[in-house]
């Protein structure tokens, strides 16, 4: 009866290690806030696929979903997920003057204080009608 005990408290530690040693995994989505009286354009190339998107005035668009392997704590990068980013207005003569590949121009919401929470991380970046000109 002892051993059955050993063996099983044997089990449970090892099932308890490796858990522990796993690499957690953290996901998150992109956004765009353009508040803003003009049309924009994305174009964006995450990993290998291209894709273009019309964003009106006044309106919020989710634009991608991302995951990883690491501590979502940790995550700090939300245009690192892009291999190709550009956003400008649809009016050719106008400009946006806030760089979409700058990070400092992301806003990051992320509650990951904790190594094994699974909070989404959410990366918005948001045009005023300032940015444009």
């Amino acid at each position: 009866m002892r051993t059955i005990y050993k063996i099983s408290l044997i089990i449970v530690l090892g099932i308890i290690l490796s858990l522990a040693a796993c690499d957690p995994i953290y996901t998150g989505k992109t956004f765009v806030r353009n508040e803003s009286s003009y049309i924009l354009e994305l174009q964006y190339e995450p990993y290998l696929e291209d894709s273009s998107i019309i964003i009106l005035p006044y309106s919020y668009i989710e634009i991608f979903h991302f995951d990883g392997l690491g501590k979502g704590k940790d995550y700090d990068c939300c245009s690192c997920e892009f291999v190709k980013i550009l956003l400008n207005p649809a009016d050719t003569s106008k400009e946006l003057t806030k760089n979409i590949e700058n990070q400092s121009n992301w806003i990051k919401t992320n509650s990951n204080a904790k190594k094994f929470s699974g909070e989404e991380i959410n990366c918005e970046f948001r045009i005023t009608q300032e940015d444009i000109q």
